[in-house]
């Protein structure tokens, strides 16, 4: 008896694909035999890959929530017996962020971009749920919202880069230390204009003045190196 390289499942000799996950199974010789009908028999529906998917993280939803709840329910509990501090707001809040940003996203979308989207909305409302909690209200929209846009935003630009630059790496560190940059500048900027009312850029002045000789030297050693035999000799590219 046969075994799917992919998902592990037996296979009737003469299926070139599996019946289950529908994994390539032509590698060698191409089979002679009629392909057998016995596991499909068995199993009238044969799922695809996608709806494997989808049942998997289903099932990790129900196991994941199954733990959360009760732990979320005891928190409560025990919160309101020992004087009703409201800590368990926040207990509840994040574990209803791990759920979102483990699962949720997951079960609805497949592109990584889509999916990041998605997760970054989600620690969104969560900093604004946590601010709606506690005595400083104000602080998400003025400080964490800006920083988590900023955060997300290079982290999208530094992943276009690793897929455009994939080996340049020049390119790829002048794309890191320049979001760098900009994610210093915007921290900066928004805790200035949260503490004192006004945006005041200060420290990430001398981040910008420190790091963009370097990004400058990156772009033009990729520019240099694939032109000069001796400098690629010279660093053992």
């Amino acid at each position: 008896m046969a075994y799917c390289a992919w998902c592990g499942v037996q296979v009737e000799p003469g299926h070139l694909n599996c019946p289950l996950c529908s994994g390539d199974l032509s590698e060698g010789e191409r089979p002679t035999l009629p392909a057998s009908q016995a596991f499909a028999r068995e199993h009238e529906a044969v799922s695809s890959p996608e709806d494997l998917l989808k049942r998997r993280l289903g099932m990790a939803a129900a196991v994941l929530g199954a733990v959360l709840v009760p732990s979320a329910l005891v928190c409560v509990l025990i919160d309101v017996i020992y004087g009703g501090q409201g800590w368990s707001r926040l207990v509840v809040a994040l574990m209803m962020l791990a759920w979102g940003l483990g699962i949720a996203p997951r079960l609805f979308f497949r592109k990584p971009l889509v999916i990041g989207l998605v997760d970054v909305a989600l620690v969104g409302l969560f900093l604004v749920a946590v601010d709606l909690m506690g005595p400083w209200q104000g602080w998400s929209l003025r400080l964490g919202i800006p920083i988590l846009v900023a955060v997300a935003l290079g982290v999208v630009l530094v992943w276009l880069a690793l897929r455009r630059y994939r080996h340049q790496t020049g390119f790829v560190l002048a794309t890191f230390l320049g979001v760098l940059v900009i994610l210093c500048l915007v921290i900066d900027a928004a805790v200035s204009s949260y503490l004192t009312g006004r945006i005041e850029l200060r420290w990430s002045l001398v981040t910008l003045a420190t790091i963009s000789p370097l990004i400058l030297a990156a772009v033009i050693l990729q520019i240099i190196l694939p032109r000069s035999e001796s400098l690629q000799r010279f660093l053992h590219w």
